[in-house]
């Protein structure tokens, strides 16, 4: 809950499960079994694999937390190249498990366009170092649209993880101040990690699954520091954020549920009072607004900002939804229909419209076109 990137995962509802399972199975590969030989390597191959079946971005995750078992074995001043051999080892696995997931799972799914569509690697021609560097841009760009409080918190971590004084009553010795700056830019990276050597990454919070490895990082380095006192602080101005943005979230989904009650009734007794029958063609276009009691929160929260149209008429079948909750039937209309009634829209005047929304009639057909933004007349 702390991860400042969760709330976007949540928000996108159907596959959240399958993500958080999924995150499941990137500690377990990664964390555990490391000592159980060519046992441990089978278990964690197949657990892999498992995660590729179910959502692919996990990765991220799963290396990012081996580079950590990594770093934290180099800077208790452990052998490196035995660290490295590892980190090397964990490497092999995941494609190893890549490889039987391609040939076992793949064949027998069928992906639609949009999963195809993000799914292909970039081609080694001499066009893919400026798609790598395009796709770490337009990633990173997107990352870091974060609350100034998370941003305060995880910077003043990383300059505590830096700068502090000699760690003491720790299982560190004296850690080298240059590999942990390494290490948290490491981090930084593995947040979208495999992501960006997609051709056509996915452009949302869901694939930044890495994240938590670096708050775990920094969370451990500020409370083994000599600067505790300030390390504590700054997670709990972590803790904070998080929780007091769960807390405007769930006000912003109330308000928002209550507005899309209020307009959703004056849609149904509209309709009902210029003739709507049960059973009558009923096309919803346009999105919804925002509640206007939600406007000053997405006006100061970045992070409501981003979640909110996720929630609203972002798709082409919410109003079909917010509809039915009052009673009118699932009556989906096709392509073809939501094209002609754009077009008749140019043509027919409203039979009723305010700054909600507008309601025209053609026959046993009614076209609902809801307005985003208040109308300027």
């Amino acid at each position: 809950m702390v991860n400042p990137l969760f709330f976007g995962n949540i928000s996108f509802r159907f596959e959240c499960w399958i993500m958080s399972l999924t995150q499941l199975f990137a500690v377990v590969s990664a964390l555990l079994y490391r000592n159980n030989g060519i046992k441990g390597y089978i278990y964690r191959t197949v657990i892999l694999v498992v995660l590729l079946s179910t959502y692919q971005a996990s990765l991220n995750f799963y290396y990012a937390l081996c580079f950590m078992v990594f770093i934290f074995s180099v800077i208790k001043n452990n052998s490196f190249r035995d660290a490295l051999v590892c980190l090397l080892t964990d490497a092999s696995l995941m494609v190893a498990s890549f490889i039987l997931y391609k040939i076992t799972v793949i064949p027998f799914v069928h992906f639609h366009d949009y999963a195809s569509g993000h799914n292909s690697i970039l081609k080694v021609n001499a066009d893919i170092f400026n798609k790598i560097l395009k796709n770490t841009y337009t990633l990173f760009k997107l990352q870091w649209k974060l609350p100034t409080p998370y941003t305060i918190s995880m910077a003043f971590l990383a300059t505590i993880s830096i700068f502090s004084p000699i760690i003491k009553n720790s299982q560190f010795s004296k850690p080298n101040k240059c590999i942990i700056l390494i290490a948290i830019i490491s981090f930084i990276f593995l947040t979208p990690g495999l992501c960006v050597l997609l051709d056509n990454p996915v452009g949302a919070d869901r694939i930044f699954l890495g994240f938590p490895a670096l708050l775990m990082f920094l969370f451990y380095m500020g409370m083994s520091s000599s600067w505790k006192i300030l390390g504590v602080s700054m997670i709990s101005l972590n803790l904070f954020t998080a929780v007091s943005t769960c807390y405007a979230y769930g006000n912003v989904l109330r308000q928002e549920a209550d507005y899309r009650d209020v307009v959703s009734t004056a849609i149904i007794n509209k309709l009902l009072e210029n003739g709507y029958q049960f059973g009558d063609k009923v096309i919803v276009l346009g999105q919804e607004r925002a509640a206007p009691a939600n406007v000053p929160a997405l006006a100061s929260n970045r992070t409501l900002r981003a979640l909110v149209p996720r929630i609203l008429g972002d798709h082409d079948v919410w109003g079909y939804y917010v509809l039915a909750k009052q009673g009118l039937p699932l009556n989906f209309p096709s392509d073809s229909e939501i094209d002609a009634a754009k077009m008749k829209m140019a043509v027919l005047t409203p039979i009723y419209n305010d700054f909600r929304f507008y309601i025209y009639k053609t026959g046993a057909e009614f076209i609902v076109y809801v307005m985003t933004e208040p109308s300027p007349t």
